[in-house]
């Protein structure tokens, strides 16, 4: 859900459905390599290093992925910045009393 005033999601970034809570769905081709002939020049998988906010990236956790095969992972949100909205939002409140 947003909160705020003045943001909104990026664009094509619509949450539809409850199960579309966190997300991410990457559709990655097997990238070519031009050291390995065994594999008609492609990687036969990819290793994919999760970090939090942090300056440097670690070696663990890591997970593999391999082409045509389905992974699925759980990411948690700790910081979410939101783009603001200049046309169609404001900054000031007004209370009713």
């Amino acid at each position: 859900m947003r909160r705020g005033l003045c943001f909104q999601t990026r664009k094509y970034v619509n949450q539809t459905e409850a199960d579309d809570i966190g997300r991410l769905v990457l559709s990655i081709k097997a990238p070519p390599s031009i050291t390995n002939p065994h594999y008609n020049f492609s990687q036969p998988q990819i290793i994919v290093y999760i970090t939090d906010n942090f300056k440097h990236v670690v070696d663990f956790p890591r997970f593999y992925l391999y082409p045509h095969e389905w992974n699925r992972m759980r990411f948690t949100a700790r910081y979410i910045e939101l783009i603001e909205n200049e046309d169609v939002c404001t900054q000031k409140v007004s209370v009713s009393v």
